[in-house]
C-alpha cells in the first residue's frame, strides 16, 4: 500500500512539475510575442506617419496638376488665337500679293 501512495505522489509531482514547465514555456513564448507586438505597434506608427506624408505629397501634386492643367488650357487658347492670326496674316499676304499685280513696276 505504501508503494502505491509513493507512485501516486510521484505521478502527482511529475504532473505539477510538467504543468509548471509548460505554463512557464507559454509565459516566455507569450512575452516574446508581446515584445514583437510592441515593436510592430511602433512600426505601424511609423507606417502611419509615412502614409500621412505621402498623402500630403499627393495633395501637393494634385494642386500642381490642377495648375498645370490651367496653364495647358491657357496655352491651348493662345495656340488657337495664334492659328487664327496666322490664317489672317496669310490672307493679308495673299491680298497684297494679288494687289501687287495691279501696281506698276519699273
Amino acid at each position: 500500500m505504501t508503494a502505491g501512495i509513493w507512485i501516486g505522489l510521484g505521478i502527482f509531482l511529475f504532473a505539477v512539475v510538467a504543468g509548471t514547465a509548460w505554463v512557464g514555456y507559454q509565459v516566455v513564448r507569450s512575452w516574446k510575442h508581446l515584445r514583437g507586438l510592441t515593436s510592430l505597434v511602433g512600426e505601424l506608427g511609423q507606417l502611419n506617419q509615412n502614409v500621412m506624408d505621402l498623402q500630403l505629397r499627393v495633395t501637393s501634386v494634385e494642386g500642381r496638376v490642377a495648375d498645370l492643367q490651367r496653364q495647358v488650357d491657357g496655352l491651348s487658347v493662345t495656340l488657337a488665337r495664334a492659328r487664327v492670326l496666322s490664317g489672317a496674316a496669310r490672307e493679308v499676304r495673299g491680298t497684297f500679293e494679288s494687289a501687287r499685280g495691279f501696281l506698276p513696276t519699273k
